[in-house]
């Protein structure tokens, strides 16, 4: 028995793996926590539930038909509903990346809202570039060279927040390295020393969001780290025992923040249960 299970106050893998009720979840438990392989019968099958799910094609009705929600101007307003924050939320709900009506809001974004220089055009908010660079490496895949243009640009864009550079990290990390330019391996390299810097510092104070939308979430942080494979890190394990500090007496995760009827779907509450929390702690704590 590993660490990280002695220290699980109960086991919440059954709520988890209960498809019928949230087959996102069910998906990204499968594959992150217990391991199975994208092309697994049973994978497959709960990813193909989540993308016909109720929630899920409630968004896609909302979707205008060349492909934007809400503005075909600003990617970003109005927040959390626009196309990035749209789109962002579908690669978080484990959509199968072929998806035609997640990959027409990609070809919208680069048809109509992208630059030569790899800039986008209606973003009003810099900082939230690594949002879209992840949406569209999920869905588009690095080997499209808009993807990899716009992922350059973001590397070489120096006056990103601190506080929005786990978004950054989160973006150009999601590029395999075999695929990422010299500039894109440095800035990761670096956003990665100042990620780890503000785990030190306890400059992410709220621990658990869903969608991840929160540049100060704990939960978002280490799961960053961890993808770069830097979690065994001093200054990250010192964050890691927050997580277990937010651990209710079932073994399970709450919410902090809750984007309540600011969201195209229903979201968590705060302060009970949460599927989300829950599966975000077990992504860290797995890999720890």
């Amino acid at each position: 028995m590993t660490d990280w299970r002695q220290r699980l106050h109960g086991d919440p893998a059954n709520w988890l793996l209960d498809a019928a009720d949230n087959p996102s979840v069910c998906f990204w438990f499968l594959r992150d926590v217990v391991g199975r392989p994208e092309n697994a019968p049973n994978v497959v099958e709960t990813r193909d539930l989540a993308l016909y799910s109720d929630e899920v094609q409630n968004i896609f009705a909302a979707q205008d038909p060349a492909g934007f929600w809400e503005s075909s101007f600003s990617l970003d307003l109005p927040r959390y509903r626009a196309t990035l924050w749209t789109i962002s939320l579908l690669a978080e709900l484990g959509l199968p990346h072929q998806s035609r009506r997640a990959r027409a809001a990609c070809e919208f974004i680069l048809q109509s809202r992208f630059t030569e220089n790899g800039d986008f055009v209606g973003l009003r908010d810099m900082g939230l570039r690594g949002l879209l660079v992840h949406a569209l490496v999920y869905f588009i895949g690095p080997q499209d060279t808009r993807v990899l243009r716009a992922a350059e640009r973001l590397a070489q864009t120096a006056d990103i927040s601190p506080d929005s550079i786990v978004f950054t990290l989160w973006g150009l990390s999601s590029i395999p390295p075999d695929h990422r330019t010299l500039d894109v391996d440095k800035r990761v390299s670096q956003a990665t020393e100042h990620v780890l810097d503000r785990l030190a510092n306890r400059a992410y104070p709220v621990c658990g969001t869903f969608p991840s939308f929160e540049p100060s979430d704990l939960f978002l942080a280490l799961y960053v780290i961890s993808h770069v494979g830097r979690l065994a890190d001093p200054r990250a394990q010192s964050a890691l025992e927050r997580v277990w500090e937010a651990q209710r007496e079932d073994g399970r995760w709450a919410l902090a923040t809750s984007y309540g009827g600011m969201l195209l779907i229903e979201a968590e509450p705060t302060g009970v249960p949460s599927k989300w929390a829950t599966l975000n702690a077990l992504r860290i704590v797995t890999r720890s």
